[in-house]
């Protein structure tokens, strides 16, 4: 197994990643991760 990175829209990365595994893949797995800054007002 392994892992890339893949932004949304980025079509440099999918041709590389394309190129890397010609033969695609069985699964994709995404996820989006949202890291909030903290706020003074919660400090």
């Amino acid at each position: 197994s392994f892992a890339e990175k893949l932004e949304w829209g980025n079509n440099s990365q999918l041709k590389e990643i394309l190129q890397r595994h010609p033969g695609g893949f069985d699964l994709i797995l995404g996820a989006d991760i949202c890291i909030l800054p903290i706020c003074s007002s919660f400090a």
